[in-house]
């Protein structure tokens, strides 16, 4: 097998790297609305199971969106009580 080392004058400079520049990391707090929390939850395998099984013939909402919804109910159910 061999192995070529690349040429110097075909590694860009420090300065033609510096010149090029980079993105910013986007501004979290702009993109994202205050009103929403990300938090990670724990669900059982048979639980997940269940809501797939659910989600088979229902076109256009992920498990998370079903879930959003199944809080959403219950929550307006407790808050008419």
């Amino acid at each position: 097998m061999v192995v070529r080392k690349l040429a110097r004058e075909q590694l860009p400079s420090l300065e033609d790297i510096i010149d090029r520049g980079g993105e910013v990391a986007a501004d979290k707090s702009k993109d994202e609305s205050k009103e929403w929390l990300r938090f990670n939850m724990r669900l059982r395998k048979d639980m997940s199971e269940d809501i797939d099984k659910l989600l088979e013939n229902r076109v256009g909402i992920p498990k998370t969106g079903w879930i959003l919804e199944a809080i959403q109910a219950h929550l307006k159910i407790h808050n008419n009580s």
